[in-house]
């Protein structure tokens, strides 16, 4: 079985193609698209019509519904990660190091009482 350098070429063109609409479409970076070209390439090259369809069904599937709600996704990431309200997880870290305690944030010496309880009280 020999290798067939006009399905490596119609692979390198069409991963090329691909991958630049994708690009276009801020769905890959650049090296995401030279990875693409790298990839698309070697599986319709090497593995046929068969294996080359199957990645580009993948890949636009995939892309598509990375895209899919969109604006929805980010407003909810951003409702999420917002600044304010409690304290983020690794807000206790520093407060420990600094010697604070963390329920609330009072400062924990020999002469004071920390928030929770301790076994010399």
């Amino acid at each position: 079985m020999g290798v067939d350098v006009s399905q490596i070429g119609l692979g390198l063109l069409l991963s090329t193609a691909i991958g630049g609409l994708a690009y276009w479409r801020q769905s890959l970076t650049m090296g995401g698209w030279a990875g693409a070209i790298v990839t698309g390439t070697a599986t319709m090259g090497f593995g046929g019509w068969a294996w080359g369809l199957a990645l580009i069904a993948f890949f636009v599937s995939s892309s598509a519904l990375s895209h899919y709600k969109e604006r929805i996704k980010e407003q909810r990431a951003a409702e999420k990660f917002a600044k304010g309200g409690g304290a983020t997880w690794p807000r206790p870290w520093p407060m420990a190091a600094s010697g604070r305690c963390w329920p609330c944030s009072t400062p924990c010496s020999a002469g004071r009482r920390c928030c929770w309880p301790s076994s010399s009280a």
